[in-house]
């Protein structure tokens, strides 16, 4: 009885020793950043990191913050759209599958360019047609090109060189042809027709010149 109860009163002894020693971490396990962990509940966090799984969860308040407390930001999720980089570089507008949007383009206007035109003061003018009787059978102007009507006018070459342009009544003409009757202040308006040749007659006109 006596070893019996030398041993129980050892046993005892031992239990005494180990509990202030080795108790508390059995209890109050000490988790990362400072805090205590009782009941499978962490306590008392300091202001470090906590790991949770794989994401951490910075402490509120820190200057690298990424989301609010309790939120924690995914491994290699893209920042939010609309935000400026780091660089300082313009914010970027994403949409479909993670794509730039093309900036809208800009038209251009096309400059339109006025005629200035200059008067010649006043001229006698003909008409003629390409038929024998006006062009000798001739079927192309001086110039070598096909003549047409409120386009060909025949004129002094010594006044107006070929490809010379001189408006009429708004129209438009382009000196392709010359005439044995065409000196001076004399120019003959070409006509598709022998009748609106000799329609025209004779008739005073001002004269304009492309400036």
């Amino acid at each position: 009885m006596n070893k019996q109860k030398k041993s129980v009163y050892i046993v005892f002894a031992l239990a005494f020793l180990w509990l202030p020693a080795f108790g508390l971490t059995a209890w109050a396990q000490e988790a990362p950043g400072g805090g205590n962990v009782v009941d499978g509940t962490i306590q008392n966090v300091g202001a470090g990191e906590v790991s949770k799984g794989a994401a951490m969860i910075q402490a509120p308040g820190g200057p690298d913050s990424p989301q609010e407390a309790g939120q924690p930001q995914k491994p290699g999720a893209p920042e939010e759209s609309g935000t400026s980089s780091a660089s300082g570089a313009s914010p970027v507008i994403t949409c479909g599958a993670g794509q730039s949007q093309a900036a809208p383009a800009v038209e251009k206007k096309e400059e339109t360019t006025t005629t200035q035109w200059v008067s010649l003061g006043t001229f006698g003018t003909t008409g003629y047609c390409n038929c024998s009787l006006c062009s000798s059978g001739f079927s192309l102007t001086y110039s070598g090109t096909v003549p047409k009507a409120k386009h060909t006018i025949s004129a002094d070459l010594s006044l107006f060189p070929l490809g010379t342009q001189l408006r009429i009544d708004d129209v438009v003409y382009t000196v392709e042809d010359i005439g044995s009757a065409v000196t001076g202040r004399v120019l003959d308006i070409y006509y598709d027709s022998h009748e609106n040749a000799l329609a025209h007659g004779w008739q005073i006109k001002e004269v304009f010149i492309s400036a």
